[in-house]
């Protein structure tokens, strides 16, 4: 028989110590299984083991560049990455949205509305799309919707969780979204963290789907549209 832990979604919070959060065994006994790893390697090797539904990276991470861990991660999985950090640089919020990161929160974010904000991003991810559409295929480009899949050339490419959500978002509607409009149809909540994420997310998702076609479009001092109309 399968057991009740072993059905409960887990979530990984990297850079702090279970001794820091007396909220550790409410969280425990509740729906999820939460692990705390101060360290990196220790925080890899929980990863290898447990296969997290969501991890969550704090800044005070020990003995590990947190890009490093998240290069690490990414290699291996496309599960929703949040982190948090007061003294995240913006050249630093810039290479962590580029390798992989989905969400980065630079203000005073304590660690319940964190989680908050990260089981959100989890839940958008295990398939709760409200689009109706099953697929969109045009051009060179296949989206699979219920399975969040997309397909360029008949490759499967690895899309994050907000690059997907993104890409949901855009494909197949006529119309100019604005930066903010983006924020709060993919992110599903009102995010007031890195204020480029949206670029920097539409950039990453570019590079993945744009091989030999123009998908989305800058307008401008607007935002952003698809174009997926056939040459």
């Amino acid at each position: 028989m399968i057991g009740e832990d072993t059905m409960k979604e887990r979530i990984l919070i990297i850079g702090q110590r279970r001794s820091e959060h007396p909220f550790y065994p409410f969280w425990i006994n509740k729906a999820y299984r939460v692990f705390l790893c101060a360290k990196g390697q220790e925080a890899w090797e929980c990863f290898l083991r447990e296969s997290p539904d969501l991890v969550m990276i704090d800044k005070s991470l020990e003995d590990m560049e947190i890009s490093t861990l998240l290069t690490y991660i990414r290699h291996m999985s496309t599960v929703p990455v949040m982190i948090t950090g007061e003294t995240i640089s913006t050249e630093e919020a810039l290479k962590l949205l580029a390798l992989g990161a989905d969400l980065i929160y630079r203000d005073s974010l304590s660690i319940i509305e964190g989680l908050a904000h990260g089981i959100r991003l989890m839940s958008r991810w295990e398939g709760k799309n409200n689009n109706h559409v099953k697929s969109w295929n045009q051009r060179d480009l296949v989206i699979d919707f219920p399975c969040h899949e997309a397909w360029v050339k008949g490759r499967k490419i690895n899309l994050t969780p907000i690059e997907f959500r993104l890409l949901e978002v855009l494909s197949g509607k006529e119309k100019v979204f604005t930066r903010e409009e983006l924020i709060t149809l993919a992110f599903d909540m009102d995010y007031d963290g890195y204020d480029r994420t949206v670029d920097v997310h539409i950039k990453n998702l570019r590079g993945k789907i744009q091989l030999n076609y123009t998908y989305i479009v800058t307008v401008r001092g607007l935002g952003y549209r698809f174009d997926g109309k056939s040459d």
